[in-house]
């Protein structure tokens, strides 16, 4: 019996390709006129940024899971390919979106050791080439499909970070995902959980970077947006001048009384007792075992900061089972009193007494 499509509708060709099979204009061959239409697929800023760590890890363990477009064009003779020089004109595949993923791809096949793609470990995958369209229209594909794309803020990333993170418990692997290094990462999400809602929008808005807004967390939200206004208006957005408007601020701080001073952040000192509580396993089954796989995880909310159901939930099944002891042990101490007076009642010598008739009894008797 055949299975069910998921979707309806025509399907379309994807290829698993050889990255070097593909051109890269400006990289595979010498960069085109300037003036002619091929000059407008050369993208020729992209092709030469460095490569960075974080998508050579991403594609290692996934590939490249985005399609590559590509088109057939024809490309003039006299124009290098591969090192040598097109005798007549010649119709090739090139990248029209994807250069840096098959840029990218090559690299991580290099440092494999593989230096053709005959041995590649991960999948590239390619769409049927385009044909039957102009070179300027080609452009504006390129062109539409990279400028038109939403970019999540600086944010909104931490926050899908953190969702990350509390379902997986594995911060290097969060940190990779999102190309970032553990330090930074932990400034990300204490930025996200600490900083001051104007500290939040000012990064969106583009005003302040987000390295520069992570110092800012040390003081309260008023102070926050005090010394962010501050920063702002007077152009000290850098890292070294936040840091230092921020230290001018906790020494202000510093010479009032203690009662007078803004609270940064919740104290934490249940860390190590809710620490405690989860690897020695003292929680309920029927309570909080639907969310034993993400118990170990929910640390990461108490380490920077930040309010979590499950932190919740864990806080009042402490409560609970304290209370419980307390009961326990005033009960137990209630008992242990009565019996040691029970004892000493026992142990007591028995008095003779005389009576007025001058008979002697036993006290207690």
């Amino acid at each position: 019996m055949a299975k069910k499509r998921a979707f309806e509708g025509p399907r379309e060709d994807v290829t698993r390709i050889n990255p070097f099979s593909i051109i890269v204009l400006g990289v595979d061959t010498s960069d085109p006129p300037a003036g002619t239409d091929l000059a407008l697929l050369l993208h020729k800023h992209r092709i030469s940024r460095p490569f960075t760590e974080g998508m050579l890890n991403s594609i290692s363990s996934l590939g490249v899971e985005k399609p590559i477009t590509s088109a057939k064009v024809w490309l003039p003779a006299g124009m290098d390919l591969h090192g040598k020089k097109l005798a007549q004109d010649e119709q090739h595949a090139i990248v029209i979106d994807g250069r840096r993923r098959i840029c990218y791809a090559r690299e991580l096949s290099r440092r494999n050791g593989d230096h053709d793609g005959s041995k590649a470990t991960f999948a590239v995958r390619c769409g049927r080439p385009k044909t039957g369209m102009t070179v300027v229209d080609l452009a504006f594909m390129a062109n539409d499909l990279n400028e038109h794309q939403e970019q999540d803020s600086p944010i909104e990333k931490a926050a899908q970070a953190r969702l990350l993170l509390a379902r997986s418990g594995d911060e290097a692997r969060v940190a990779r995902s999102f190309g970032w290094g553990i330090p930074r990462m932990n400034d990300m999400l204490k930025l996200l959980g600490e900083g001051a809602a104007a500290v939040h929008e000012a990064i969106g808005n583009g005003d302040i970077k987000t390295t520069p807004a992570a110092q800012l967390t040390r003081l309260s939200p008023v102070q926050q947006t005090e010394v962010l206004q501050n920063a702002v208006s007077t152009g000290r957005t850098s890292t070294s001048q936040v840091r230092g408007l921020v230290m001018q601020k906790l020494t202000e701080n510093a010479g009032k009384p203690k009662n007078q001073q803004p609270s940064i952040r919740p104290p934490m000192k249940e860390l190590g007792r809710i620490h405690d509580y989860i690897d020695n396993e003292e929680y309920d089954d029927h309570t909080i075992a639907s969310d034993a796989d993400t118990v170990k995880s929910v640390l990461a909310y108490v380490r920077m900061g930040i309010p979590c159901p499950i932190i919740t939930k864990l806080k009042r099944e402490i409560e609970k089972k304290d209370k419980e002891k307390a009961v326990a042990e005033t009960k137990k101490k209630a008992e242990a009193r009565a019996k040691a007076k029970a004892e000493a009642k026992a142990a007591k010598p028995v008095k003779a007494k005389k009576t007025k008739t001058g008979a002697r009894v036993a006290v207690g008797a």
